[in-house]
């Protein structure tokens, strides 16, 4: 079988060097190639780490965009794509092999980065340069090829560790230990956070990374691997850092609105909306507006809370299933856009456009959009793309992951106040207002009642940022949550009205057959069914008389129009799509084909492939 050599591809190309005509973001809009050898002064060196942040962006192909953290909420329980021909329904159908392209994107994504700092940490010693400059640009190296490696280990489990720029002759290689490389991980984020800035005081420099973005990403890996102490105190060491706070603008922390303005986001993918034909805008206004192929699931949407603080289905929260989205957690109408609510403003006529399922096609089976991301009124230069930056890790992560770890390894005990504390600050920021841990759910708590209230709090804050599938592997809790997908049944959410009721059959029959269509109350129903016991000597008398059962004018003797009924949308729970959750690969995903095919030494699969 002829082999093929896609990873050894990428060595050849090395690097790629970015520019950009707006002093306000990280230089990331392509220009030209870069090989090793030219890497001669200051310029060179920022441009090969700014073409290592560009294997974070769609900018070296167009379906890069799925493997942002974002895409993985459409294969768990939060979401579903109806894209085949995309990927991700195999991992939604847990029916994924090598040959899945969602695995092999993933794959050659991280090693591209890979590759790049590897690139970028061999030849910048050979660079005259400024010293902090270099130290800065060797942490920013060490933090991707970091988080590149995270990614990997995680999905893929062992997988080769490559630490240099390699050639065509050296792309056999054995597959190293998860644990040795995160061993790894950990020690380049140390390193990282010491040769890094706590903050920039360029807007030039907005979304480098920065100490609290390494120590933030090593505490996760660290959770990730169930290392509680290590991890609470890699927390802590952030908070201690004073410089993140929670945001009092939840939906602004997703669109430009709230990009550089607050101290929660510690990282995320910088987005550029007028680079959009380049692949450097967020295409989220499209995917999530426009499309119909990308939804919420109702699985994801009855996590959120009352306002009281009680679930939906405790007896006394207030919940009305035909009224489903009103005195909810605020947090769920910025995540998901409900019927009949606002959607986005028209570019072409300024008006609102509001969500209405029966309007906009049979492809969106839940009922349900997604409204994280979404620039809204103004914010939206044009329906193809946008600026919104995706979120890596924010403050609010590191305060639930304490929470979780404190939990977990028993340190609670000592000091329960700090765990509801610290989801107190997550569900109480301004404009959520969420009751407190001690006023929803009570002081006196056990261990369990307080692991459930941190997954709960994970769940709903941060739906679709791509936290769900590391959260329900590192619980264990694949049988129920990759199980089936509910909805709303979408072709009962229909608001607009129906035709006018003609009557030509003057009788309760004629009226009866229709009723469904009409809508009709049991009420009105009841009160035609009694006019049937009457005798009327003539047509008319009778329809005066339905007439005034339904309240309204008799109009025409022959064909009687008595009703225009705006027929209330019927909000009806349904499995979308069935699947069965499949323990057999342990939560890891496929070595690609190609990677199998072409290195002779990275072994068997993962189990179950």
């Amino acid at each position: 079988m002829k082999k093929t050599i896609k990873y050894t591809l990428l060595s050849l190309l090395v690097l790629v060097s970015f520019s950009c005509n707006n002093d306000e973001f990280l230089d990331l809009r392509p220009l030209d190639f870069v090989s090793p050898e030219s890497f001669t002064t200051p310029d060179q060196i920022a441009a090969a780490v700014n073409g290592t942040y560009r294997a974070l962006t769609m900018a070296d192909g167009l379906y890069e965009a799925n493997t942002w953290p974002i895409y993985l909420d459409f294969i768990v329980d939060n979401g579903f794509m109806d894209k085949t021909w995309s990927g991700e329904v195999d991992f939604w159908d847990q029916s994924q092999g090598p040959s899945s392209l969602y695995a092999a994107r993933k794959w050659e994504r991280n090693y591209r980065g890979i590759l790049r700092a590897n690139t970028v940490l061999k030849f910048i010693d050979q660079v005259d340069i400024v010293e902090d400059l270099r130290t800065q640009y060797k942490g920013e190296a060490r933090f991707l090829r970091a988080l590149f490696y995270s990614d990997l280990i995680e999905f893929y489990g062992d997988v080769p560790l490559r630490l240099e720029p390699e050639g065509i002759d050296q792309k056999d290689k054995e597959r190293t230990p998860k644990a040795e490389i995160l061993e790894f991980i950990l020690s380049e984020l140390d390193q990282a956070a010491q040769e890094l800035p706590d903050v920039y005081t360029s807007a030039s420099d907005l979304g480098r990374a920065t100490q609290g973005a390494a120590l933030g990403i090593k505490a996760r890996n660290l959770l990730w691997n169930k290392r509680w102490q290590e991890c609470a105190d890699v927390c802590q060491e952030v908070i201690d850092l004073g410089v993140y706070e929670i945001y009092g603008n939840y939906p602004d922390l997703f669109t430009p609105l709230g990009e550089g303005t607050n101290q929660e986001v510690m990282f995320d993918i910088q987005q550029v909306a007028e680079f959009s034909d380049d692949r450097l805008g967020s295409p989220w206004a499209t995917y999530f507006q426009l499309w119909q192929s990308y939804m919420a699931t109702y699985d994801l949407a009855k996590e959120f809370h009352m306002t009281n603080g009680l679930p939906i289905d405790d007896p006394l929260s207030g919940f009305a299933p035909q009224d489903p989205f009103a005195n909810r957690d605020p947090r769920l109408e910025f995540t998901v856009t409900a019927p009949f609510t606002f959607r986005n403003t028209s570019i072409s006529s300024g008006n609102p456009v509001t969500y209405d399922p029966c309007s906009e096609g049979s492809n969106n089976f839940t009922g349900l959009k997604i409204k994280k991301y979404i620039d809204r009124e103004d914010d939206v230069p044009n329906n193809k793309s946008s600026g919104a930056n995706n979120v890596v890790i924010r403050y609010a992560d590191i305060l639930l992951m304490r929470a979780e770890a404190l939990v977990e390894s028993g340190a609670w005990t000592s000091n329960p106040e700090e765990v509801m504390d610290l989801v107190n600050q997550v569900r109480q920021r301004e404009g959520v207002d969420m009751p407190r841990v001690q006023d929803a759910e009570g002081a006196n708590l056990s261990e369990e009642e307080l692991r459930q209230i941190i997954r709960h709090e994970r769940r709903v804050e941060f739906a679709f940022e791509g936290t769900r599938y590391n959260d329900i592997k590192r619980w264990d809790i694949g049988e129920e949550a990759l199980s089936d997908g509910h909805g709303y049944r979408p072709n009962l959410l229909d608001h607009r009205p129906t035709a006018l009721v003609m009557l030509t059959a003057c009788t309760f029959q004629a009226i009866q057959q229709d009723a469904s269509e009409i809508g009709f109350t049991q009420a009105e129903l009841d009160g035609l069914q009694s006019l049937t016991e009457i005798n009327y000597e003539f047509e008319e008398d009778f329809l005066v008389a339905v007439a005034g059962v339904l309240g309204q004018e008799f109009v025409d003797t022959h064909e009687a129009y008595l009703r225009k009924r705006s027929k209330p949308a019927y909000y009806e729970v349904y499995v979308f799509r069935e699947r069965e959750f499949k323990s057999v690969n342990e939560y890891l995903w496929p070595i690609p084909i190609d990677e199998i095919q072409s290195n002779e030494l990275i072994g068997p699969n993962n189990p179950g492939y």
